[in-house]
């Protein structure tokens, strides 16, 4: 009936419906749940990497993303970067400044029974013992 498939209508058979692309939409769902989890540091970048992969499995055989594939991959490299920078300043934070370093260790100190001064001696003990800080 039709010769050229871009004026089939949707929902004849042979065709998808506008919308059935459940891997666009779902790449969408997870990079805005990646940006509205930023603070929490590592959750975006494994939920904005899950986005990219479904929003490139949403491309099945055609050449090109879809448009909505296309804006869920910029907003989960978006909420990726943003939440790769928020660990390392507090990583950085946590290792340089005294002030930090200090409330980590009485964070530790009440959460787990060893002192935290303790508990990094025997980290260090066993990397050297076992080869792995060489």
């Amino acid at each position: 009936m039709y010769e050229n498939e871009d004026n089939r209508i949707p929902g004849t058979p042979g065709t998808q419906p506008y919308g059935a692309n459940m891997f666009a939409f779902l790449a969408f769902v997870l990079a805005c749940i990646a940006v509205f989890s930023i603070l929490t540091g590592l959750f975006p970048i494994m939920l904005g990497s899950l986005s990219i992969i479904l929003a490139s499995l949403s491309r099945g055989k055609e050449s090109k993303l879809s448009a909505s594939a296309k804006l869920s991959v910029y907003i989960a490299v978006f909420a990726m970067i943003i939440g790769a920078g928020i660990t390392a300043a507090a990583v950085h934070a946590i290792m340089t400044d005294p002030e930090m370093r200090s409330f980590m260790t009485q964070l530790y100190n009440a959460v787990s029974n060893m002192d935290y001064e303790e508990y990094t001696r025997l980290l260090r003990e066993y990397y050297n013992t076992k080869g792995l800080g060489k």
